[in-house]
C-alpha cells in the first residue's frame, strides 16, 4: 500500500486513503512521532460519517486556525494562531 495520502484535497479520495490506512495498520496502532504537521485548507472539510471527527488547519483571516468538525456538522476550533 501507498502511504503518502492523496495529492489533492477531494474528500471522497481522502477518506478513501484513511480507511486503507486503518486497515494496513491494524488497529490498535501505535504512533511515536514527534509532532504533527498540517497544510492549511482554503475552506472546511465536509462533515464525516458517523462516530467521527475531522482535525485540520485552515486559513482564517491570514492566521492559521486548527479545527475539529463533527459528524453533526458542527465545528469547533482548538487553536487560533496568536
Amino acid at each position: 500500500m501507498d502511504l503518502a495520502p492523496p495529492p489533492n484535497t477531494d474528500n471522497e479520495a481522502f477518506d478513501e486513503w484513511m480507511q486503507q490506512l486503518y486497515r494496513h495498520l491494524k488497529y490498535p496502532a501505535k504512533f511515536e512521532c514527534q509532532f504533527i504537521e498540517l497544510q492549511e485548507l482554503s475552506t472546511d472539510p465536509a462533515a464525516p460519517g458517523t462516530n467521527r471527527v475531522r482535525i485540520y488547519a485552515i486559513d482564517a483571516t491570514a492566521k492559521t486556525r486548527l479545527s475539529a468538525r463533527f459528524a453533526t456538522g458542527a465545528v469547533q476550533t482548538v487553536a487560533t494562531e496568536p
